[in-house]
């Protein structure tokens, strides 16, 4: 995931918030409608506040806890999920694939902060 694609997500309201560690609930946003089953070959962007400690799994909107897997069939180590990151996951049609490694949120965070203090700067 590029930081245009995860600027692109924020802008439009598309990632899931969840909740949790190592067993995430993740709520479908406001912008698109409830996930009501899962597709094989869709893709979705979580923002996850908790690191991993171990294996993991994820639930959206009350479908069913899912695997989350790296490379195919692989559980995740402690600590592949950084706390306060964006992932990319698709379900294959049994589980969820990490694409990439997570990508901090907080970079976003911060390039939102520092935009608006130099718009703030510039209008002062």
């Amino acid at each position: 995931m590029t930081i245009q694609e995860i600027l692109n997500a924020v802008n439009t309201g598309t990632f899931f918030t969840t909740s949790g560690t190592n067993t995430y609930t993740a709520t479908s946003p406001a912008t698109i409608p409830p996930v009501l089953s899962y597709s094989t070959r869709s893709v979705y962007y979580f923002l996850i506040p908790n690191a991993n400690t171990g294996a993991a799994t994820i639930n959206i909107d009350g479908v069913g806890a899912v695997n989350l897997y790296k490379f195919i069939n692989v559980a995740l180590l402690s600590g592949d999920i950084p706390a306060n990151s964006v992932i990319e996951a698709v379900y294959d049609g049994t589980n969820f694939q990490i694409i990439g490694g997570g990508t901090v949120y907080a970079f976003i965070q911060q390039k939102i902060n520092s935009a608006a203090a130099n718009f703030q700067q510039t209008i002062i």
